[in-house]
């Protein structure tokens, strides 16, 4: 069996999302709906209802979520963007806007002039990226890709039906399971159970919670990542490590070692997404056997891939393709290697924030 191992992986600080903070987030949605009439997923040109555009933006939550809880023993605290732009506005907000102390004086690090956002000199630049717990890999568009900004890496845990908790009482009522049961005077007989009965709901104010994986520049996020984009008039699809199996032990003839640090599964013509590689104590791993999407290797010992704990025995790294379909250049890496990694930067930009304060 393989597990997650949190020895190095920043997963200390995490925030509840509660329905008032859901409230408040919907709010600012709705309000961008009713407000914004074009309403387009991304990388397409159909437009959203507004389920979907709960969904597109509801990862925005954590912005103030996880700078309120990184910053709950300063005096101050983070400003973010709920700004409503129109269509013709540059998109070059920062994600915090800068920062509010506790007699409510601004400590701005942009400034909006006429359509665009204007850096103030000396101040830091933020992204938030927010991304499911199955998403193995984080994406940003070399267009939002400095090496001096600060990216904020969180992975949500937050409840699929989150939206449901605000709805009132009267949603819940018994009657309404009752109205779609299943009508057995319509039913001769359903020996494979092709028919369901719904779903009973109940009200759930328990809704999950964002997690902090790190804070790193873009420097450091380089270190992880590569960059794809359009080959051949075609999306680029880099191969990543999807899955680690253990394996019955084999005979094998030839072996080399995989050494610690990044390590790059080598497929002809392709692009590989580096996954980080850490050999504990005078542990060793040896690769057997390597093909386009997989690699068998042989522990002895103890090692973490990608944050995951393997001991003693044989494995196979499984290799799958990123099915992305924007032809747009991009920055890839996996999401797992640069959280397990000793890299952070959460005191240097907190560090920052004090010396924005002081002036």
């Amino acid at each position: 069996m393989v597990i997650r191992d949190n020895r190095d992986i920043n997963k200390n600080l995490k925030v509840n999302l509660t329905p008032d903070v859901l409230r408040q987030s919907c709010y600012w949605i709705v309000s961008k709906f009713l407000l914004d009439k074009f309403h387009q997923q991304q990388n397409s040109s159909r437009s959203d209802l507004i389920g979907g555009f709960f969904d597109r933006w509801i990862n925005r939550t954590p912005e103030f979520l996880i700078f309120q809880k990184l910053l709950e023993n300063k005096s101050y605290d983070v400003v973010n963007d709920n700004f409503i732009y129109t269509q013709d506005s540059d998109k070059n907000a920062p994600d915090i806007l800068g920062l509010k102390d506790v007699n409510g004086k601004y400590y701005p690090f942009a400034l909006f002039n006429n359509g665009t956002w204007e850096k103030i000199s000396n101040s830091p630049f933020i992204e938030m990226k927010t991304f499911r717990e199955s998403q193995k890999l984080i994406t940003i568009p070399e267009t939002q890709f400095f090496e001096d900004h600060y990216y904020v890496i969180v992975e949500s845990h937050i409840d699929e039906s989150y939206l449901i908790s605000l709805f009132d009482d009267e949603f819940f009522d018994e009657a309404n399971y009752e109205n779609i049961k299943k009508i057995e005077e319509f039913i001769k007989e359903d020996n494979k159970n092709n028919l369901k009965n719904p779903y009973y709901l109940k009200k759930n104010i328990d809704l999950g919670y964002y997690e902090l994986l790190g804070i790193y520049t873009g420097k450091e996020i380089n270190r992880f990542a590569i960059t794809v984009g359009e080959t051949n008039n075609k999306a680029d699809k880099p191969r990543y490590l999807k899955k680690i199996s253990l394996k019955e032990p084999f005979d094998f003839n030839e072996s080399k070692i995989l050494e610690e640090g990044l390590y790059y599964h080598n497929n002809i013509d392709e692009n590989n997404v580096p996954c980080n590689v850490k050999i504990f104590n005078d542990s060793e791993i040896f690769i057997l056997k390597a093909g386009k999407t997989f690699v068998d290797i042989k522990v002895c010992g103890e090692a973490q891939i990608d944050g995951i704990l393997i001991k003693n025995g044989f494995y196979r790294l499984e290799f799958g393709k990123f099915d992305r379909s924007s032809k747009k250049r991009e920055k890839v890496l996996s999401k797992d290697a640069i959280a397990s990694s000793n890299l952070s930067s959460i005191d240097d930009l907190v560090n920052e924030f004090d010396e924005f304060i002081k002036g």
